[in-house]
Parts: structure tokens; sequence; C-alpha cells
């Protein structure tokens, strides 16, 4: 089950994208107001963007994201068990355009041939899919939940009919289970879109906002907005990004960076890119099959080669796994 982040309802309430056009160059005396509100708002969307990076990041190590829709534009019905020829729907269809690209449900192993594919994801599910058009890599790679992996078509035994992907979803490798309900919460469920800001400074803020001069500046810059409108905005700038915002970061970031460096103090040193050749590597000293076998791989070859945020991503897979007995001489250094 998604754990939803806090910023997401904030962020998905405030769909606002700055032009990158320049500000009105006149002297006026609205000027000033323009210049520090625009500085502040694209200080704080570049803060949240980062925030909620590392926030997915982390929740994804940590299993916590559930699972991509794998078709976000496609439409479907609930037709498990509906009869079929000899046998009954095991999946649910999710109808698209040609060459429509499906995404991986979660990170896993992918084993296709282009016209089918299983993934055998890191949780012990097990999604199939088919009437596929080609894929879009290797078979025998890993993926990473929402990495593009196949097309949409109509091969197979739905040659001549609608494009389509037949989608299952098998626990712990098991009987299919009706996908929809899963598949329905996957593919509803609110995407954060990311704002694109351009500014040639972000300067901390470092006063409070008026309704009236947000209102004022809003309708001159973006468009006319109503009162309330307005009132949520400031409300927004003042009490989201002006005092939750730090606190929010670290309370995402502190509690497992700071036990994970009391892990490596104790381990290396605190050098997150040591490499002294006695084959454990980087600050928690990942040795190479367990760094890998945990998917370190898409950071890096090695741990030293990886950063700090990786290895702790990585770290994070593994302690969900096995806890900290990987470390066991500093692992209880993790609890303090």
């Amino acid at each position: 089950m998604l754990k939803r982040n806090p910023l997401a309802g904030v962020m998905l309430a405030l769909t606002v994208a700055i032009s990158s056009q320049s500000l009105p160059a006149s002297a006026s005396q609205s000027e000033p107001i323009q210049t520090r509100a625009r500085d502040r708002y694209v200080t704080a969307m570049t803060g949240l963007a980062d925030g909620y990076t590392y926030a997915t990041q982390l929740a994804e190590a940590r299993g916590e994201l559930g699972m991509a829709c794998p078709v976000p534009s496609a439409t479907f019905v609930s037709s498990f068990g509906a009869p079929r020829t000899g046998h009954t729907h095991q999946g649910v269809d999710m109808m698209a355009d040609f060459g429509t690209q499906v995404l991986a449900p979660e990170a896993g192993l992918f084993d296709g041939d282009g016209e089918s594919f299983y993934l055998y994801a890191d949780s012990g599910t097990t999604y199939f899919g088919t009437h596929n058009g080609g894929d879009l890599v290797a078979s025998g790679s890993r993926v990473t939940r929402g990495q593009p992996i196949s097309t949409v078509s109509n091969t197979g035994n739905a040659s001549g009919g609608s494009p389509h992907l037949h989608f299952e979803i098998h626990p712990a490798d098991g009987p299919a289970v009706d996908p929809y309900p899963a598949t329905l919460e996957a593919c509803t469920r609110p995407v954060v879109r990311s704002v694109a800001i351009e500014s040639n400074t972000t300067t901390a803020p470092t006063f409070r906002y008026g309704v009236m001069e947000i209102h004022r500046y809003w309708n001159a810059t973006f468009g006319r907005i109503d009162g309330r409108t307005a009132r949520v905005l400031t409300r927004y700038l003042n009490t989201v990004v002006g005092n939750r915002l730090a606190a929010y970061l670290d309370a995402i970031s502190i509690p497992y960076e700071a036990n994970w460096d009391r892990v490596a103090d104790c381990e290396s040193g605190g050098d997150w890119h040591i490499n002294t050749g006695n084959s454990f590597y980087g600050g928690l000293q990942f040795d190479y099959g367990t760094w890998l076998g945990a998917g370190g791989g898409q950071y890096a070859e090695r741990a030293d080669l990886a950063s700090k945020r990786e290895q702790i991503l990585i770290a994070e897979r593994v302690r969900a796994d096995r806890g900290v007995s990987p470390w066991p001489h500093c692992g209880p250094r993790w609890y303090g």
C-alpha cells in the first residue's frame, strides 16, 4: 500500500508554473514585491522538488511505493474470471494505442521474448504481460519501478483485435489473482507534476507575505485569481514553505542518514568512497555480491563509486530484507 508523501497534496494543489520570461523592467512600486515573490517561490519549489525526489527514492528503496501503473494512458475494466475458450480470463486487458510504452510495475528481473514478459519483482510478486509489440530492455535485465520495458500491440492470440496489454499479477509467484483493484489504484493515484523554474537568484526568504500583495502580484503576472485562491496561496507560501519545508526535509533525511552515518563511522571512518583493496567498498563496506544483489548496479559497479545517498538507498533495501545482520560488528550502531 502506498504511504502517501505529505507534500504530494500540497504540490498537486499548487499546479502553477512560473513563466521563464523576464519580470517587467519598469521601476514601479510593485516591482520589488514581484521580484521578492518570484524569488521566494523559486526557492520554495526548488526545495520541494529536491525533497520529494529524495523521499520517493527512499520510499522505493524500502518497498513503500506500491505498484506503478503499467500503462498510464490505458482504459480497462474488471474482466478477471470472464469465460474464454477453454479457460477463464486471468488478467485485465489494458487498452491503448499501438506502440504505447509498458512500464515496469516494480523493480525486479525482466524476462521477455518481445510478445510476452515475466517480471520477477523484488517484493516476490510475479507480473505477466502479453500481446506486446517488442521489448524495450533485454531479457535478463534488472529494471526499476516505472521503467519502460515493452510496447502495446495485438500479437499472439489477439492478432487482428484491438491493441492492449493483457496484464496478470501472481503474488509470491503463485496463482493469478484479480489484478483490477491494484491496477485501478496504481493508475488513478495522483501524479505529482514537476514544476519548471528559471531564475537568476534563489535567495532564502526573509519576510512574510500578505494576502493583498500576493493577490496583486498574481493578477499582474499570471492572470486574475479570486480572494480565496490568494489566501490559499499566501498560506502555502508562508506556512508550508516558510515554516515546514526545512522540518520536512530533515524528517525524511536525518533519521536514516544519521543512523547510517553511525554505521559508516564504525565501518570506514565515515569515508563514503573508500576502497582499500580488501574487497569491501564504500562507507558501509559493501562486498561486491551484496551491492549488486540489492540492486546497487543501477547506480555504480561498486559501492565506493556511488554517492552517499545511493549507498544509503541500497543499505535500506538490505536492511528491509535482512536487518543489520550484514554488518555484524557495526550494524547495532544503526539503532543508536
